[in-house]
């Protein structure tokens, strides 16, 4: 099988897996231990290039780059964590503009093959109340978690 059949392949076995994310309003990105994108649902994609599957975050998100992995808080949560995190990233739109974003990471502890963490991405640009905007995203990490728990029974704990 050859590299664009075999991408086709896992990138197929995602969709299976993960298209029922394809129901949630907030942006969701099921990324591996290496960070690599493994899927992301409709809000999601509106955010990131066309080409993205397999791809590590800094290949996507153009603020990053390589050097960002030893300082990161977003991949030591998803390598070191149990309990859902709050993180900031930036993200330059096609237009050349940085949106800023509020990450909850949600881990999903380590299976072979499968993605370790959620990534619920939510825009910080407007923040009236930051603590109530917190409380409210770790509220939608925790339904969300509980969501892919029922569907997979995938568990991180709580």
């Amino acid at each position: 099988m050859d590299e664009a059949t075999t991408r086709s392949v896992l990138e197929d076995e995602a969709a299976l897996r993960w298209g029922f994310l394809e129901q949630e309003e907030e942006a969701l990105a099921a990324v591996s231990d290496r960070m690599e994108l493994v899927y992301l649902n409709e809000a999601a994609r509106h955010l990131v290039p066309v080409t993205w599957f397999g791809k590590r975050c800094f290949e996507v998100f153009p603020v990053a780059d390589e050097l960002c992995a030893f300082s990161c808080p977003t991949i030591n949560a998803v390598h070191e964590g149990t309990e859902i995190r709050h993180c900031h990233e930036s993200l330059r739109l096609d237009n050349g503009v940085n949106r800023e974003l509020e990450v909850a990471v949600i881990p999903l502890g380590s299976a072979k093959g499968r993605a370790t963490a959620l990534l619920l991405l939510r825009s910080a640009e407007i923040q009236l109340d930051p603590d109530a905007d917190e409380k409210q995203l770790f509220a939608q990490a925790e339904r969300v978690r509980s969501i892919v728990a029922e569907r997979l029974g995938v568990h991180g704990e709580t």
